[in-house]
């Protein structure tokens, strides 16, 4: 399966409340850029649907940021064994997205302390978590990790989506 070759960042067509959720989570991207700088963020991309949103809106925020051509540093931690056509979707998502991809295995606390040994300029992880997922209901848009993990901030643009309307902003703009 190839990809689409272009991307499609204009909400004008979506609904209204996907068009609100859009602008407030390119806002806490925006945040996290101007606090963090990009070069101190990671996106966590594991090839998910809520990644995969995520990384799109990244996307949007870059274009509307005339940060075009930016090069976004990924995270992929792979947890359990991954599938040939999981690999693919990833592989084509960073040629697509111009991504730089970084892979990290086993559980999610020490693949973010190797990250974060690895790279110490890293100060935020963008997340794809949303509040319904398991342990994430009092999360905040920003969170830092808890005690005994590394020291980094969590940013969580989709943390008030739900399952639907992360399908429907999948389905509205065509995302990969």
């Amino acid at each position: 399966m190839l990809l689409h070759s272009v991307l499609n960042t204009d909400t004008s067509q979506c609904r209204d409340d996907i068009r609100r959720l859009v602008d407030e989570s390119v806002g806490f991207i925006t945040e996290a850029i101007n606090r963090y700088g990009l070069e101190n963020i990671a996106l966590a991309f594991n090839g998910g649907k809520d990644c995969t949103v995520l990384l799109h809106l990244l996307h949007i925020t870059l274009q509307r940021l005339n940060l075009h051509s930016t090069k976004v540093l990924t995270v992929n931690i792979e947890t359990d064994e991954v599938f040939p056509e999981l690999n693919n979707f990833i592989a084509q998502s960073i040629d697509l997205y111009k991504l730089i991809m970084v892979t990290q295995t086993g559980k999610i606390k020490h693949a973010l302390f190797e990250l974060k040994h690895d790279m110490p300029q890293i100060s935020a992880v963008l997340m794809g978590t949303r509040s319904t997922d398991p342990y994430s209901a009092a999360l905040r848009s920003f969170t830092p990790c808890d005690p005994g993990w590394p020291d980094l901030m969590r940013v969580n643009p989709i943390l008030t989506w739900s399952y639907e309307q992360v399908w429907r902003f999948i389905r509205e703009l065509n995302v990969p």
